[in-house]
């Protein structure tokens, strides 16, 4: 399962437009409570249309491809090229305090 950066990185390559964070982070809301079981809460039919309630068509989408994503039908091959040069300019960015 893909972190919250590289879904927006992953996101914005193949759909081609700016990515709204907040549904990626709904989405994986109960990851934190659950872990990579939080997906029945979440991924499924009725929380789509509800993305698609708050964030329109869009939204749906965007929220599809996660999916997509979190369950290997989208898989790294098919993105990583298109998004290595931003996971490296990220990886530049973070310092470490000792």
């Amino acid at each position: 399962m893909p972190r919250l950066r590289e879904h927006i990185l992953c996101n914005e390559a193949l759909l081609g437009k700016k990515s709204v964070r907040l549904i990626h982070e709904i989405l994986d809301l109960d990851s934190v409570k659950y872990g990579s079981y939080h997906r029945p809460t979440t991924h499924n039919p009725f929380f789509l249309n509800e993305i698609e309630r708050m964030f329109g068509y869009e939204g749906k989408r965007e929220a599809v491809f996660h999916l997509l994503l979190d369950w290997g039908v989208i898989n790294k091959a098919d993105y990583l090229p298109l998004i290595k040069n931003s996971l490296k300019k990220d990886k530049k960015k973070i310092k470490v305090f000792s």
